[in-house]
């Protein structure tokens, strides 16, 4: 997924069901009541903080229709499922960023006495998702342009060294090359490095 590290953390943490919730909050005998905040209706457990709460809902149906369409009530992790099913990453990101504002404004509410609409909430994932989108592309045109040797100068010897990621063997891997102004190699290693 192409978003920011802490939406990442975040969609983890709420996959393994470690948001803080009242639900959760309870679980660990913090505290008693669990009721939403919002509605005062239903407990609030991930799903219903994140989508099914009465005041958020329908951004939540205006942007992933397949939620209205069904009348069973899925737990996020299905819902992330389901949208992943569907073949389409941005979409999965767009899920995953509007949860992440949605819990903020939960947040902001609870802890902070301050009530962010849920317009301005999805207003925001939806430019935050741009924008990443934009910086991503633009760190990609920038890399491309710059990745070219340049020669030091006379009389001086020039150490370049990077490393490399395996992402199918989990590994780390380091290199480097040592060059005049000629690009005449003088000394090259690699040392394959520790799994991560």
């Amino acid at each position: 997924m192409n978003l920011p590290n802490r939406v990442k953390v975040f969609a983890w943490r709420v996959c393994k069901n470690g948001l803080l919730t009242l639900q959760n909050l309870r679980n660990r005998k913090v505290l008693e009541e669990t009721k939403c905040q919002w509605c005062n209706e239903e407990e609030e457990d991930i799903s219903h903080a994140l989508v099914y709460c009465p005041f958020i809902k329908d951004y939540w149906y205006n942007h992933f229709s397949f939620l209205k369409e069904t009348d069973v009530r899925m737990d996020f992790v299905q819902i992330a499922l389901t949208v992943l099913s569907r073949g389409n990453i941005r979409e999965i990101e767009k899920l995953f960023l509007m949860a992440w504002d949605m819990w903020y404004r939960r947040n902001q509410k609870l802890y902070e006495d301050n009530v962010l609409s849920p317009e301005q909430v999805v207003d925001h994932a939806l430019s935050l998702h741009q924008e990443h989108k934009t910086n991503a592309e633009e760190q990609k045109k920038g890399m491309k342009a710059c990745c070219c040797w340049l020669p030091p100068p006379t009389g001086v010897l020039k150490l370049n060294i990077d490393e490399a990621l395996f992402h199918d063997q989990y590994r780390l891997g380091v290199g480097m090359v040592l060059r005049d102004e000629h690009e005449k190699v003088i000394f090259s290693a690699s040392k394959p490095g520790h799994e991560v």
